[in-house]
């Protein structure tokens, strides 16, 4: 669940540290098992990382590939020559940079799509271009999950951590990863490289096995 972060709120340095806010408590005793733990949740934010980072490949390259194909009418290389290459070559540059490389698809895809769809689309990217930077460049932390009355041991008083949430943030926002923020995002990935691959076989005039659409069109 994504929220906006407030102004004065601090995030933590490091990956995976446990942040705790004023008068808040932390504690672990053999007594009391805690799920999830912060292991579990450190490698949980590794996976998601992963995730968001390889689907962004498919993302990004059918975004590179739209914009071949508008300007060239094709993406094959052979076909399209030298101006061809070295388009491709500016697109897939790392000193072009995610932002740029998305940029040039936008128009293209609010054409092919129309206003409503395409708009729709639009922001989709903008959205995994947000999140894309917040895996590939954001610490998360974790906070405490606190019970007063955890603790069977006589000897120590009542209260333990019994788990852990799992946060990230970016300038403007704080998203707690959770099952339903993971299945957001897988969502919002998958519309974005089918959005693309749409644009793309529609310039291409292909189906979606890449046989040319007349040559599947009914009798």
């Amino acid at each position: 669940m994504k929220h906006h972060r407030p102004r004065d709120f601090d995030t933590m340095s490091m990956d995976g540290w446990i942040k705790l806010r004023a008068g808040e408590s932390c504690a672990f005793a053999m007594d009391t098992q805690i799920h999830p733990s912060d292991f579990e949740l450190r490698a949980k934010m590794q996976t998601v990382r992963g995730m968001v980072l390889g689907a962004g490949f498919t993302v990004e390259n059918n975004l590179v590939l739209v914009q071949l194909a508008d300007a060239f009418g094709t993406t094959d290389r052979q076909q399209g020559g030298k101006a061809f290459a070295v388009k491709e070559n500016y697109l897939r540059a790392e000193s072009t940079g995610v932002e740029r490389r998305l940029e040039g698809a936008k128009a293209i895809i609010r054409r092919v799509l129309g206003n409503n769809e395409g708009d729709a689309a639009v922001q989709d990217i903008s959205e995994y271009r947000r999140i894309r930077h917040l895996c590939a460049h954001r610490p998360s932390w974790l906070e405490s999950v606190w019970d007063p009355e955890a603790g069977t041991d006589p000897s120590i008083p009542k209260g333990r951590t019994v788990g852990f949430r799992l946060f990230i943030a970016d300038s403007d926002f704080i998203w707690e990863i959770d099952e339903p923020q993971i299945a957001e995002w897988v969502a919002l990935l998958n519309r974005t490289a089918a959005a693309g691959d749409k644009v793309l076989r529609s310039i291409l005039q292909i189906d979606e096995s890449g046989k040319p659409i007349s040559a599947t069109a009914p009798m």
